[in-house]
């Protein structure tokens, strides 16, 4: 399979939540509190079959020390597991890239894909 195009389809859930936030964001426009911005793209991409939380409060480190302190994200949408596996092995396989690049002498893989 070529490359660029087993990319595009592996990260295709970005387009899917950019357009969904896109879609909100025609219909509702300006003026309203972020909250309800956020529960429509919620419900929207839960009607997608993304499991969608929002205003999670995440950890911070200082290097491996985690402080006293918390961030929230405001939304965090995850794919279905199906998604989420091909992300995994996505990975994994752009880790290798980069393994047998750098063997080749070329620093970064990622730098010598022409998109």
């Amino acid at each position: 399979m070529d490359l660029i195009k087993e990319y595009n389809e592996r990260y295709m859930f970005f387009h899917e939540i950019t357009g969904v936030a896109m879609q909100v964001h025609r219909k509702f426009r300006g003026g309203l509190l972020e909250s309800a911005y956020e529960a429509a793209l919620k419900y929207l991409l839960e009607k997608e079959g993304y499991k969608v939380e929002r205003q999670v409060m995440l950890p911070i480190y200082w290097d491996d020390v985690q402080l006293d302190q918390t961030k929230t994200l405001r939304e965090i949408g995850r794919p279905p597991e199906s998604m989420q596996k091909a992300l995994s092995a996505m990975q994994k396989a752009l880790e290798k890239l980069d393994e047998a690049t750098e063997a080749c002498g070329v620093e970064d893989a990622a730098d010598s894909l022409d998109f």
